[in-house]
């Protein structure tokens, strides 16, 4: 998408590979907050009393698979070992 964001913005548009009944996200975009660029991903949800609402997630940035180019270490990096 790579758009020029403010901080404390976030910009989305409507998930054209979504399918019914897979798990992407209904909506994605991106967002800047304190200089940090992030990805977002937007879901349409009906509560039990049957009322829509809307569910977002947060991610840092896809990097093509390039190291080192994110600020968060990578899941398959961190160790589950206890320094203690």
């Amino acid at each position: 998408m790579a758009m020029e964001l403010d901080d404390n913005t976030i910009v989305m548009f409507p998930n054209g590979k979504k399918t019914e009944g897979d798990n992407q996200p209904n909506y994605r975009g991106e967002g800047m907050y304190k200089g940090v660029a992030f990805e977002v991903g937007v879901w349409k949800n009906v509560s039990k009393a049957g009322k829509t609402y809307m569910k977002g997630q947060l991610q840092a940035p896809y990097d093509g698979g390039s190291a080192g180019a994110s600020d968060y270490p990578a899941r398959d990096t961190v160790s589950d070992d206890v320094p203690f």
